[in-house]
């Protein structure tokens, strides 16, 4: 009697256990996800990639007057801004107003003060300038601006020209040089293509500014049409003439070239411009600001 009790309380508790305990895999989920280390996130589905930088060419304006010595300044000029690395914007900033303030400091230093006035003129020495831009991309920007400097008791202002071609990828200025492979006999071939065209309009009176050394051809800017030379009033013609430019296409160039025609920079997406042209402009006095 005592054995068939045990007996059955022994099938009891196997039938408990066969019932409590799962089969298995039963009960668990078979496609639960592998948990994601946390020292590994990953970007949110979704979430956008960030993007470059890029950046924007604003409108600046430099003005000042003073009566002694008499003289007043406006001036207008592009300003690099936007998302691109700081380094690249102070390059680019400071050879832009670095030269518009070397030209500003020999102004300065050239206006008559009232002690070497004997004229007693009473109008004052002008300092002007305006801008233009050739080419304008996220890789290559290539400017030109205009000054005209009026010395009080002169017959008449004098125009000049500054230009800059900067690279925005390498942060860095470009030299006419550096459009060309290197032993290229590159400033001969420009003094001829440019003998060329100014003989054609009659414009060519002075061929000692053709000579071709770097100084010569020191103005210069790109665009999509070819390389524009820039030659101020008395170089290479009569002050009534006003500065010359002439355009070389790029395939003139052909062979003297350094990497492909026209120069990559100049078919990278457009970087956005306030004003692509700012003529010279003579404010009203009273507008001019100290």
């Amino acid at each position: 009697m005592i054995r068939f009790r045990l007996l059955s309380l022994l099938i009891l508790l196997s039938l408990l256990s066969a019932c409590a305990a799962p089969s298995i895999g039963e009960g668990l989920p078979t496609d639960a996800p592998t948990p994601t280390p946390a020292s590994a996130p990953e970007l949110a589905e979704g979430e956008p990639a960030q993007e470059p930088g890029s950046g924007s060419l604003e409108l600046r304006t430099l003005s000042e007057e003073k009566r002694r010595p008499n003289y007043f300044v406006f001036s207008n000029y592009p300003y690099l801004a936007g998302s691109l690395a700081e380094e690249t914007i102070f390059a680019f900033n400071n050879a832009v107003e670095g030269l518009l303030l070397q030209e500003l400091a020999s102004f300065k230093i050239d206006v008559p003060s009232s002690r070497n006035n004997p004229f007693g003129f009473d109008h004052p020495s002008t300092f002007l300038s305006g801008y233009q831009i050739h080419a304008a991309t996220q890789s290559l920007v290539s400017l030109e601006m205009d000054l005209s400097i009026y010395h009080a008791g002169a017959a008449h202002p004098l125009p000049s020209t500054l230009t800059v071609t900067f690279n925005l990828e390498s942060g860095q200025p470009l030299t006419l040089a550096d459009l060309f492979a290197p032993g290229m006999d590159y400033l001969q071939r420009l003094a001829e293509l440019a003998q060329e065209q100014l003989q054609a309009r009659g414009s060519l009176l002075f061929e000692g500014g053709l000579q071709p050394t770097a100084e010569n051809f020191q103005h210069w800017v790109v665009n999509d049409r070819g390389l524009t030379l820039i030659f101020d009033v008395y170089q290479v013609t009569a002050y009534a003439a006003g500065p010359q430019r002439i355009t070389i296409p790029f395939d003139q160039l052909t062979g003297l070239l350094a990497g492909s025609v026209p120069p990559p920079g100049l078919s990278a997406a457009p970087l956005p411009v306030e004003r692509m042209l700012m003529p010279i402009q003579s404010p009203d006095q009273d507008s001019v600001t100290i």
